[in-house]
């Protein structure tokens, strides 16, 4: 039994040495320091009505803001890593907000009546028509008399 064992256990550190490091396949489309833009990330941010020209441009742009957002990313890490920042509050704060703000975004876009009728509004400037009095005319008419 303890043969069978040892060698199970042979066997199995000699096919885990053979195992390489998972290499990652995507393609990098640019990098800075130690960030990298892969293909699939730029793909997913393209507008899906660019053609041609246009959409060469947009990728030129994206690679570019990016690569001065990461080097300036990099330089405030750099700058900042004596000061340790912690931002765990901070992103745990902005999340929540997201959250509450997309929920009752949702809630409005279920509930909201956005149908107003013709009474509706007749209804409403027969309760307010003080508020639509004008204070001074805003028609000015000029004519000639011709003979």
């Amino acid at each position: 039994m303890h043969k069978y064992l040892l060698a199970i256990l042979i066997l199995l550190s000699f096919s885990s040495c053979n195992q390489k490091e998972a290499v990652d396949q995507r393609k990098v489309i640019a990098q800075a320091y130690d960030y990298k833009l892969y293909e699939e990330d730029l793909i997913s941010d393209i507008p899906s009505h660019l053609t041609g020209k246009d959409s060469l441009l947009f990728v030129n742009s994206y690679i570019n803001n990016w690569l001065f957002e990461m080097a300036e990313l990099h330089v405030a890490e750099t700058n900042l890593k004596e000061a340790k920042i912690d931002f765990s509050r901070q992103i745990t704060d902005y999340r929540n907000s997201l959250t509450i703000y997309e929920y009752e975004k949702r809630l409005i876009e279920q509930r909201l009546d956005t149908v107003v009728t013709y009474d509706d509004v007749k209804a409403y400037y027969d309760k307010h028509q003080k508020e639509f009095t004008l204070k001074k005319n805003i028609v000015q008419v000029s004519y000639i008399k011709l003979y």
